[in-house]
């Protein structure tokens, strides 16, 4: 494979680099017909911990999202926690299963309360990040919440609300600065 690198205009470290990739790829594929095999031939499902997910990023997972258009993505959970102005004050990349939204939340407000030894004015989040048990949580704490209801009835009542109009306006810049990070550092990943 790496005999005629020397024709090309790439350097040696390159054509190294390259040779990995294509190992790599090459050494997945008896694991990659065999599921395509259970999957297509057999009709039959792989368990989510034995798929083979991508060829070239190995620390990928299924993501149950149960969104209309995706029930499940590919990857892992990036959690980010900003301030109003737009700094950021916490974040967890989960690699492993991640535990929700509710969860990722809860605990990004513990450790900020342990940091700041004080509690947030408000939390705005989307809809994935509502549950009974935010909302107990908020409210024990006297934490305004402007968390996107998973009730439609509800979720009107909040968008009345001003406070509410304003974190949510923040969580969009937020979803605009995961592409950014997306595209230009991530390789798209």
């Amino acid at each position: 494979m790496t005999g005629r690198w020397r024709e090309t205009d790439l350097s040696e470290g390159q054509m190294r680099q390259i040779a990995r990739r294509m190992e790599g790829v090459l050494e997945q594929l008896p694991t990659a017909v065999r599921q395509a095999h259970e999957r297509i031939v057999g009709g039959r499902l792989v368990k989510n911990n034995e798929k083979l997910l991508s060829l070239y990023e190995r620390e990928l997972h299924v993501i149950v999202r149960g969104k209309a258009n995706a029930e499940v993505e590919f990857g892992n959970t990036l959690f980010l926690a900003e301030q109003v102005d737009g700094v950021i004050v916490d974040w967890r990349l989960v690699r492993e299963k991640s535990p929700g939204d509710p969860a990722l939340l809860t605990t990004s407000l513990e450790r900020l309360h342990k940091v700041f030894r004080s509690e947030p004015l408000g939390v705005g989040a989307d809809r994935g990040f509502d549950s009974p048990g935010i909302r107990k949580y908020l409210e024990k704490r006297k934490i305004y919440n402007g968390v996107a209801a998973r009730s439609l009835k509800r979720l009107k009542a909040q968008c009345q609300d001003e406070g509410f109009e304003t974190l949510q306006g923040r969580r969009s810049q937020t979803e605009g600065r995961i592409g950014i990070l997306q595209t230009n550092f991530w390789d798209g990943r």
